[in-house]
This record gives C-alpha cells, structure tokens and sequence, in this order.
C-alpha cells in the first residue's frame, strides 16, 4: 500500500500541498518530446505483442489539486495523455486510467502526495478491465 515509503507524517495535506511546486517540473522542467524514442516505445510495443504478451497502458492520476495547477500553468500532460491514447487505438492495446483523477474517480484523501496514487484509487482504475 505505499506506506512502507510514504508514512502518515509524509502524506499529510500541508506536506502534499507544499511540495506542488516542485512536482510542477518534476520530469518536465526540460521536456523535449523525443519521436526517437516513441519509436523505440511502438517498437517495443510490437515486439511484446509478438511474443503474445498482452501490452496494457496505465496511466496514473496526480492529485487533484496539482492537475489543476498543472492544467493552468504546464498542460503538457494532456497532450502525452493524447499521445498515448492514439497508441493504444493505433496498436490496438488497452489504455487505463488518466492523469486527471477525476476520469479515474479518485479524491484528494486518496494521494500520498501530488503523484502517487492510495491502493484505492489505483484500484477503481483497473477495476472494469478485463484480463
């Protein structure tokens, strides 16, 4: 469940809330999207699917409150949301979940901190996939 990482004390509101400004770049402060490396990524995508290994894309959600500083200030993040949702229709893989928590159902009490989802709501994610 996380918490052999993040603790009670961790996870707390204010220490969620005052780490939003550096999860704001965290990944993103020099991001430059690679086609080099989405080819790499489709290439992998068909090699998995050839040895008949199913290939399910999972898109993890960020805290409410950070998906909308985001949306306001860096929407980067939808336009990879887009990106791999056109991989999954063009490879014919599934896609689950989304950064904006609300598609996945997800609350605010259900975060250890901007970006990493509780067991809970990790599991209204995968709940009406079919294995």
């Amino acid at each position: 469940d996380g918490f052999h990482i993040y603790n009670k004390n961790f996870a707390s509101k204010k220490n969620i809330q005052n780490k939003f400004e550096e999860l704001m770049n965290y990944s993103l402060q020099n991001f430059d999207y690679s086609h080099e490396n989405e080819k790499k990524f489709l290439k992998l995508i068909d090699w998995l699917k050839q040895k008949k290994i199913k290939v399910v894309l999972v898109l993890s959600p960020y805290h409410p409150d950070l998906f909308n500083k985001i949306m306001k200030e860096k929407n980067i993040i939808i336009k990879m949301e887009n990106k791999y949702k056109q991989i999954s229709l063009n490879k014919n893989i599934n896609l689950l979940g989304s950064f904006n928590p609300k598609v996945n159902g997800c609350t605010r009490q259900e975060f250890y901190d901007g970006m990493h989802p509780v067991e809970s709501c990790m599991k209204k994610i995968f709940m009406n996939y079919k294995y």
